[in-house]
């Protein structure tokens, strides 16, 4: 995944979190399209860490039966491990897969500060409240 994605959905989420007190009625209107749009990223990420994931699996099984039956030098487990690791096919989805996973981490922060959002707005409200007499 490219970092321009995870620029882009930091810069909407802090677009959104910066508001000021006469908005908050507008914003907690917008917050459940906002954590659907994030919840919708994630879950079609997760779908691609699934298929990499396989995929990786996958590559991973063939390179070992290769270095295991078909190369012409006999391997030890280990020696096996470090050539599968050195395999560029695999190098290859291994990243995208990590790409994947760093995309999905930043997605869950998002959404956890989403969360805390809604306290942040019902402590901000009780303020002021507390500041004009209404408890």
């Amino acid at each position: 995944m490219k970092e321009n994605f995870i620029e882009q959905i930091s810069k909407r989420y802090f677009e959104f979190i910066e508001f000021e007190i006469k908005d908050i009625s507008q914003r907690l209107n917008e917050l459940p399209s906002v954590v659907g749009y994030y919840q919708s990223a994630y879950f079609s990420l997760k779908n691609k860490h699934h298929k990499y994931s396989f995929q990786l699996d996958r590559k991973w099984q063939e390179l070992y039966l290769y270095y295991k039956n078909e190369y012409n030098i006999t391997l030890n487990n280990s020696e096996i491990k470090s050539f599968i690791e050195k395999d560029l096919e695999y190098l290859d989805i291994k990243e995208k897969l990590s790409s994947v996973d760093n995309v999905m981490s930043s997605i869950e922060d998002i959404i956890k500060g989403l969360d805390n959002f809604r306290w942040t707005v019902k402590s901000l409200i009780d303020w002021e409240m507390w500041k004009g007499g209404k408890q």
